[in-house]
């Protein structure tokens, strides 16, 4: 094999391991995207939920103090 071709070769090799590299680096940030979408879901679902708890609160404390 003349060097020609071992360089070829290994600039082939290099190639197709940039890209499995991009590939993985691409599902990794899909992977932090999802994760990001469900934190944010999760903490406005908790907001909502304090806000109906201090509602149901307030209520309660309003029916007993005759309001």
């Amino acid at each position: 094999m003349s060097n020609l071709e071992n360089i070829e070769r290994r600039l082939d090799d290099i190639d197709r391991r940039i890209s499995e590299l991009t590939s993985s680096v691409a599902t990794l940030a899909d992977i932090v995207s999802i994760h990001e979408n469900r934190h944010e879901q999760a903490r406005q679902q908790a907001d909502q939920d304090r806000a109906l708890m201090l509602n149901l609160i307030q209520a309660i404390a309003q029916g007993q103090n005759g309001g």
